[in-house]
């Protein structure tokens, strides 16, 4: 548990930066920042559908593109 809760509430000191802009933050669910203000557009890489964010593109990805069994 405070594994991962390390991942989520990084001490006052550490701050998580936003790869667009200046902003940081101190827990890594405050950078998501960066799908609502800065958003993407990820192709994918087999049929170029075009999604806004990393999230959606891993959905369609397992939904999609998974592998039959």
């Amino acid at each position: 548990m405070e594994d991962h809760f390390v991942v989520h509430y990084a001490s006052a000191s550490f701050k998580f930066i936003c790869d667009h802009c200046d902003c940081t933050f101190t827990t890594y669910a405050q950078k998501k920042h960066t799908n609502l203000d800065h958003l993407m557009e990820i192709e994918c890489g087999i049929c170029h559908v075009v999604l806004p964010t990393e999230e959606a593109m891993d959905k369609h990805n397992n939904s999609v593109h998974q592998p039959k069994k």
